[in-house]
């Protein structure tokens, strides 16, 4: 039995899925050896014409790495995700297997039958390291053809190769104290956000964030103190984040909040105006009660001019923003 309307839409839409696959880094970002590997074993293993990796967000199908695929489809590297047949598999979290796409019933209408060829289809889960569907390994053949155990024991074991690799590098790219990204991450995700709004997707945002006077809990209270603030920060900036943004741990305690919402640079002033009155909430901490500020900046690329619009030149205006905000802060004191 397939999976309603209903059910695939809520599995698509579901927050937590949308976050982890946003924290992968992965969508619209590109061809990578590791990814490519995959699918190349993919063909060899199951002799089909086309191999895909297959990431799915609320809205699109993106093409991570696929082997096979004719043009235009392979250049483009999306499909609306009401097209696909990978929904199914985010919805049901188990393997699908098509035999003839043309017979069935709900699938039949599916854009990628129509448009693309796709008769015979086999796509197993690929779950991000917390878990979640984030998208699909799949075979694919323009003609009918009868699935066996071993192919999708085949793609079950790529599938779970893939999720190591997404361990290892959540791992890399995530600060150990306070669990939000780290620079390498950030910095990663920043050049994706940039290309994409440079080639016509929503407009980066960003917030820079550097706490004030933080030093002196450290001196005052110990180090251990001082880690508790960091930790309760991160958790506040999480707060004022939503699902498809990504909170980060710069430097020592310094944090960012990137954005590929559009957002204006009305909006991004209200959104750190969130984050101000969410840290002024004094943190108890070793039985004190201690209060932090910070100093924040924003800027998006909708600012910058062409010439500009690198990740150097967006950190550049949100940190002269911040420490526009910082040296007002000590004239008042």
């Amino acid at each position: 039995m397939s999976p309603s309307p209903g059910d695939v839409e809520t599995a698509l839409q579901d927050p937590e899925r949308r976050q982890a696959l946003w924290r992968t880094g992965l969508l619209d970002s590109p061809a990578e050896v590791e990814f490519d590997r995959v699918t190349r074993l993919i063909r060899d293993l199951l002799h089909c014409e086309v191999a895909v990796i297959s990431l799915v967000d609320e809205d699109r199908q993106f093409f991570k790495s696929t082997q096979g695929m004719p043009e235009p489809w392979c250049r483009r590297r999306q499909t609306p995700a009401c097209d696909s047949m990978c929904q199914f598999v985010i919805a049901s979290g188990a393997p699908l297997l098509v035999e003839d796409a043309r017979e069935v019933a709900f699938l039949r209408d599916k854009g990628v039958v129509a448009y693309m060829n796709v008769v015979a289809y086999l796509g197993v889960p690929l779950r991000a390291p917390t878990g979640e569907v984030i998208g699909a390994v799949c075979a694919v053949e323009s003609h009918p053809r009868s699935w066996c155990d071993a192919d999708v024991g085949w793609l079950s074991d790529l599938a779970e190769i893939l999720r190591t690799e997404l361990k290892l590098r959540h791992e890399a790219g995530h600060d150990a104290l306070t669990g939000l990204a780290n620079r390498r991450q950030f910095d990663a995700a920043l050049a994706v956000a940039i290309a994409a709004a440079s080639s016509g997707g929503p407009a980066a945002g960003l917030m820079t964030v550097d706490l004030d006077r933080f030093k002196p809990i450290n001196d005052d209270y110990g180090h251990a103190a001082g880690d508790a603030v960091l930790r309760a920060t991160a958790d506040r900036l999480v707060m004022t984040a939503q699902t498809s943004d990504l909170a980060a741990r710069i430097g020592g305690d310094e944090f960012a909040l990137l954005t590929r919402r559009g957002l204006d640079l009305g909006e991004l002033t209200a959104l750190a105006n969130q984050f101000h009155r969410r840290l002024a909430v004094p943190f108890e901490v070793e039985g004190h009660r201690l209060r932090i500020a910070a100093s924040t900046g924003v800027a998006t690329t909708a600012q910058l001019t062409p010439e500009a619009g690198r990740a150097e030149a967006l950190m550049a205006a949100a940190d002269q923003a911040l420490y526009h905000m910082k040296s007002a802060r000590r004239r008042t004191v």
